[in-house]
């Protein structure tokens, strides 16, 4: 088990069985500054985890001895998705993919955007993310090359399921996208708002608004 330690800059490996730490590292060196962190993510044997307002790093999951560290140009949120691929690493305009041996960019996409709490939704080969403004767009993966793109306003942390794509606008509507081609499948509007961000489980959709828990499922 992997995470940030509460009110410092550092990350630690512990045992799930009993919680005694393995090893502990500083990612942020300048004692001044304080590191939010984004849930660490593991890929070969390797931990990347992004902190504000502008680092990636990477670490050996046995011994958490430093691989690689980068500063990236521009502020960053902390959403670190990793795919074979490589890590996907979003900013406040845009989104990269980065190379997980080095990282090294693989592709650089600037979406023109304004986002700071969004987070992505990958599948085999598409990235889907708001850009904070007023669209949402589906990128290859591999190329990083804009797919489709449709008018969609704020930010969101979309959810991907059996070829579409369900994000919440602005907290009042529920939108699934087909990720092939951007087409819109549905659109659900609550009676109560704001909803949650979705999350997916034995086929049903699940959302909180107020004091209630929404579970949707496909009709037939």
């Amino acid at each position: 088990m992997y995470a940030p330690v509460v009110g410092t800059n550092d990350i630690a490996a512990m045992n799930a069985s009993d919680g005694s730490v393995r090893w502990r590292v500083t990612v942020e060196k300048d004692e001044i500054a304080s590191a939010s962190f984004g849930r660490p993510t593991i890929q070969d044997e390797t931990l990347f985890v992004a902190n504000w307002p502008n680092k990636v790093s990477a670490y050996d999951i046995e011994d958490g001895s430093t691989i690689w560290e980068r500063e990236r140009a521009e502020q960053m949120q902390l959403c670190t998705p990793a795919t074979d691929d490589g890590i996907i690493v979003m900013s406040r305009s845009g989104v990269a993919l980065l190379e997980t041996n080095d990282g090294n960019s693989v592709w650089e996409r600037d979406l023109d955007g304004n986002a700071t709490e969004g987070t992505v939704a990958v599948t085999d080969d598409t990235v889907l993310l708001s850009d904070g403004n007023t669209e949402f767009h589906a990128l290859d993966l591999e190329t990083g090359e804009v797919r489709w793109s449709r008018e969609f306003h704020g930010e969101t942390q979309p959810v991907v399921a059996d070829g579409v794509v369900y994000a919440v606008e602005q907290g009042y509507s529920l939108h699934g996208f087909d990720v092939s081609t951007g087409t819109e499948l549905f659109e659900y509007e609550p009676s109560e708002v704001p909803l949650s961000p979705p999350i997916i489980g034995d086929g049903r959709l699940y959302l909180t608004n107020r004091r209630r828990v929404i579970a949707l499922e496909e009709t037939a």
